[in-house]
């Protein structure tokens, strides 16, 4: 099992805030069963820009080594869709996963189905195929332009842990009928936003 949406790597965004809660968060994931996990900080033109990201990378991969943590990590970045990372996407400062054309999104909260779906429409056209990360969570878009997103060929990716929290109801209408592709952690921290 590979975790495709997690910020296990520390000292980048908003995630992880040493590499000792990193290697808990390793420990716990192994535990579960998980194999693979994709490192997939925020990017947020401004604010989180993968400042220290590739050294960062390599010394956590060092460290479960170290520590005989048998998980692969995996590169990535959850792009927010603002038009200033689409500008950054297009100078390769963005990691997609493991170096190959998919690329994890995140839409602000209260953008417009006309915005999300051009912008989309431009991501693609550059050769990318999008994941859209916590699909359920995005309150300001209908069932069926969430389902016109489908469409366009997105992929849905949905939190584990939202079967059972505030986004119950919507999480499992999704998996009811068949709309998620992706169940992820989106692990952020030891305490607070981990595994449970």
């Amino acid at each position: 099992m590979i975790d495709l949406h997690s910020h296990i790597l520390p000292l980048v965004d908003d995630g992880a805030k040493s590499f000792e809660e990193s290697v808990q968060l390793g420990i716990t994931a192994e535990k579960m069963g998980i194999t693979g996990i994709a490192c997939s900080s925020h990017f947020i033109y401004g604010k989180y820009v993968n400042k220290d990201y590739e050294e960062n990378f390599l010394k956590l991969e060092k460290i479960f080594k170290e520590k005989n943590i048998n998980i692969k990590l995996y590169r990535g970045n959850e792009m927010m869709l603002i038009p200033e990372n689409i500008q950054e996407l297009k100078k390769n400062k963005i990691n997609t996963y493991n170096n190959t054309n998919y690329l994890l999104i995140e839409l602000k909260l209260g953008s417009i189905f006309k915005f999300v779906s051009e912008s989309i429409r431009i991501i693609q056209d550059l050769g990318y195929i999008i994941v859209l990360a916590h699909v359920e969570r995005y309150e300001m878009l209908t069932i069926s332009e969430l389902i016109k997103l489908k469409e366009m060929g997105v992929i849905f990716q949905l939190n584990m842990t939202s079967v059972e929290n505030k986004y119950e109801k919507i999480a499992k209408k999704f998996l009811k009928y068949s709309l998620i592709d992706i169940l992820a952690t989106d692990v952020h921290r030891s305490i607070g936003r981990n595994y449970d």
